[in-house]
């Protein structure tokens, strides 16, 4: 649920991007990209494999109603760093 809200929020700030103050918007988006690179890691570290090579999670970056495949443990890593180097 907290994966889904914060691709809904990063996918709608676009719209609002002239209503925020100073760095506002730079600011929120980065925690938001913080928060889903964290919340995807931990699930990950729970569940996932620690052979990179093998099945993963399904690394979810898009709001909406359908299913995401599994990625790879590898790729899920690099999903993470390409957000926490984005925020």
């Amino acid at each position: 649920m907290i994966i889904a809200n914060v691709n809904s929020l990063l996918e709608q700030i676009e719209n609002y991007k002239s209503v925020f103050t100073y760095d506002n918007y730079r600011m929120i988006k980065g925690e938001a990209l913080g928060v889903r690179a964290f919340m995807h890691f931990e699930l990950l570290r729970m569940y996932g494999s620690c052979n990179l090579s093998k099945r993963g999670i399904p690394y979810v970056n898009n709001y909406g109603m359908w299913v995401t495949p599994f990625s790879t443990t590898r790729e899920c890593y690099d999903k993470v760093l390409k957000d926490l180097n984005e925020a």
